[in-house]
């Protein structure tokens, strides 16, 4: 799984405040298959849920897709991430493997 390092994530082209609401969201690994990874990401302030896949087989930026609304109309025009992919990458790099 290709992921961002947290130096690109905080010093890269991502507004600051994505970057703060994604350290606060909540991610779970829902499953994994050899095409794609499945995750839900929770906001604990609004209570929102939102799902995020990994695609194995796509190129950036459209390997990393989201249902929020922000990345249906942002991320195919601008190439960047919303708060729930960030959220994501953060994750992964804090988890143990």
């Amino acid at each position: 799984m290709r992921l961002l390092s947290k130096d690109e994530i905080k010093k890269g082209k991502f507004m600051p405040t994505s970057v703060k609401r994604a350290e606060r969201l909540i991610v779970n690994k829902e499953y994994e298959t050899r095409r794609h990874v499945a995750f839900q990401v929770t906001d604990p302030k609004s209570g929102s849920e939102h799902v995020v896949y990994y695609k194995r087989e796509k190129e950036p930026p459209l390997d990393w897709v989201c249902d929020c609304e922000w990345y249906t109309t942002q991320t195919i025009h601008n190439g960047k991430y919303c708060a729930h992919i960030l959220a994501v990458h953060l994750a992964e790099l804090d988890r143990p493997d």
